[in-house]
């Protein structure tokens, strides 16, 4: 999801920033999410359409979506605007998945002993106060965003690793629907660049 990039100023290099295909991978995991998991779609629908303040909140996750979406297809350069709703968004879902998934282990009986489950949840929220609390301090904004396009392979290659991954997650162990998610951002945020790095590396050798 982020790279350190070198910078003169050391306070910089402690300032995420983000490629469009880390963002998209994010929106692909939330819409894998609801076409294969009945109880995110009902959750989602409780939360998110019952009141004011979580239609808003619908409507900027949405934006911050179709966004990431139209840049992983596209090769025109983000405008300011759009790089804000592609970090609210961001932002966002790491703070959601760290709550949600805190609630749910505290709060539900069954799994009030299993606090290994936490592990991927409390990541997400501190991750997310960390990138709140560098908005708040005005050292993280839309310039965060970088124009550099995915290349289509590697757009295939995540998605192609984020549904397995999720589906794993959902089939195999069952897990809850916030834990896989969980899982996927935990993958995006420290792996997938990665990965991303190795099989550009390999498409680049030459054959001797």
């Amino acid at each position: 999801m982020n790279t350190f990039e070198n910078n003169s100023k050391p306070a910089k290099n402690f300032v995420p920033s983000f490629d469009e295909l880390a963002i998209f991978c994010v929106s692909y995991s939330v819409i894998f999410l609801f076409v294969i998991n009945d109880v995110f779609r009902s959750e989602f629908s409780s939360i998110l359409l019952t009141n004011i303040v979580g239609i808003l909140l619908l409507i900027m996750i949405s934006i911050g979506m179709a966004f990431s979406v139209f840049h992983v297809l596209s090769s025109r350069k983000k405008t300011p605007i759009e790089k804000r709703f592609m970090l609210f968004f961001i932002v966002f879902m790491n703070l959601m998945a760290g709550f949600f998934g805190f609630f749910y282990v505290v709060f539900d009986a069954v799994r009030a002993s299993d606090f290994y489950s936490l592990i991927f949840p409390i990541w997400n929220f501190s991750y997310a106060f960390y990138l709140a609390a560098l908005m708040r301090l005005h050292k993280l904004d839309e310039t965060a965003i970088r124009d550099e396009n995915a290349p289509f392979y590697c757009t295939i290659f995540s998605v192609v690793l984020i549904s397995v991954i999720l589906l794993i997650c959902q089939f195999y162990f069952q897990l809850y629907w916030i834990f896989s998610f969980s899982i996927a951002l935990f993958y995006v945020s420290i792996f997938n660049q990665f990965l991303i790095g190795l099989v550009k590396t390999v498409k680049h050798v030459k054959p001797s």
